[in-house]
C-alpha cells in the first residue's frame, strides 16, 4: 500500500499513520504488537496525544510499509 503525493505536515503523521494502518488492513493492537508496543501507544500516537520518537517511528513505518521523507520547505516553493 503506497500513499504517494500527500503533503503532510509534522502534526499530521498522526493521520498518515491511521491511514496506512487501515490500508494495511490491521488493528491498533496487533500493529502494536508487530512493533513491540503497547496498544495504548499506538492509540495515542494516531490522536496526536504523544509522538514518537525516532526509533519508535521508524519501526511503526517499517511494518506499515511507508517511509516519512523530509524535503526542507524552501525545495517546495516554500520560505
Amino acid at each position: 500500500t503506497e500513499i504517494r503525493g500527500v503533503k503532510m505536515e509534522v502534526g499530521d503523521i498522526r493521520g498518515m499513520l491511521a491511514i496506512a494502518r487501515k490500508a494495511r488492513g490491521i488493528t491498533q493492537k496487533e500493529l502494536a504488537e508487530r512493533c513491540g508496543l503497547a496498544e495504548v501507544a499506538i492509540r495515542k500516537y494516531e490522536t496526536g496525544r504523544r509522538f514518537p520518537n525516532a526509533e519508535t517511528l521508524k519501526r511503526i513505518t517499517k511494518e506499515l510499509g511507508v517511509k516519512i521523507v523530509v524535503i526542507p520547505e524552501k525545495e517546495l516553493g516554500g520560505e
